[in-house]
């Protein structure tokens, strides 16, 4: 948060929980809120909704300004109000199995009775939470393609259609490109099917290096690839273009079997469908190659 300029931080496990003094049991009243809180959180299997139903509850017991529950691929954020000083860290575990980190800002830094209130709703919260999690992971895993990590055809598919909306809604700069490998079927013949993974994965990796936080990556099968640049202005597909020639030329691999790629990009306009939007693209790649081959075209 902007405005966060005095942080208090504590690194809360489960078995620093054990660790910690005496936590007196629930009242009567503390008891029934508990079992109405344990059977809202197994209504879902949704993360997002599972830390809305959390936080709604937790900020009743402890008052807080944003709660932010953290892992490596996925982050939420359920804010009430942007002022704040205290940051307060937490690590959620169950089983030994890290689930992720959970941070609240508040105004004021947490009494040790808050966050005796806190470890009793995160004891809560691990169980429904790691389930949550694990149907993620599930989800993450059906739209990833299996050789190079990148989204696959349906991430490609079910992403499109709200970044379109959110463009034509808001007037934010869109860009799709399609990339393919130059000659990339000779060298599948001629060096085999391993070495041709070996292509799709530096390439891939290249991708990966070149792009910003805010863009995606998809492989749609075989050498066919997209990148969706969200929020840049006309400047940034030829720089990201320029990033993926010196990365290329920069791997091993790619430079050792003299790998280029072609690329047809297409500015988003607001008349636009997936399929007009593509298909810009497309005819963008094979005025790319018909201009020689390892080059940006843009439509």
């Amino acid at each position: 948060m902007e405005n966060l300029y005095l942080i208090e931080s504590h690194s809360v496990s489960e078995a620093d929980f054990r660790r910690a003094a005496y936590i007196p049991p629930f009242s009567a009243d503390e008891l029934l809120d508990s079992e109405n809180l344990s059977e809202r959180l197994q209504t879902t299997l949704e993360i997002e909704e599972l830390l809305e139903i959390f936080a709604e509850f937790a900020a009743s017991q402890v008052n807080f300004a944003s709660m932010t529950f953290h892992r490596t691929d996925f982050k939420h954020v359920v804010a009430y109000t942007d002022h704040s000083k205290f940051a307060h860290h937490f690590a959620l575990a169950i089983a030994g199995r890290q689930l992720g980190h959970i941070c609240y800002n508040t105004l004021t830094a947490l009494s040790p009775l808050q966050l005796e209130q806190l470890a009793r709703l995160h004891r809560q919260l691990v169980y429904p939470l790691k389930n949550a999690v694990t149907f993620l992971e599930l989800k993450q895993s059906a739209l990833k393609d299996g050789l190079t990590g990148l989204g696959n055809r349906c991430e490609f598919e079910d992403i499109l259609p709200r970044q379109l909306a959110q463009a034509q809604r808001s007037g934010i700069k869109l860009h799709l490109m399609v990339l393919d490998l130059d000659k990339f079927k000779q060298i599948n013949d001629k060096e085999g099917h391993l070495v041709g993974d070996e292509v799709l994965t530096s390439f891939a990796r290249v991708i990966k290096r070149s792009i910003r936080e805010s863009d995606s990556a998809f492989r749609l099968g075989g050498d066919e690839f997209v990148i969706l640049l969200f929020d840049g202005d006309e400047e940034v597909p030829a720089t990201i273009n320029q990033r993926i020639q010196d990365g290329m030329r920069s791997d091993s691999t790619l430079r050792k079997l003299k790998v280029s790629t072609s690329i047809g990009c297409a500015r988003f306009r607001p008349a636009d469908s997936m399929r007009t939007l593509f298909e810009r693209a497309d005819r963008a790649l094979y005025q790319a190659k018909a201009a020689g081959r390892n080059c940006l075209k843009i439509a």
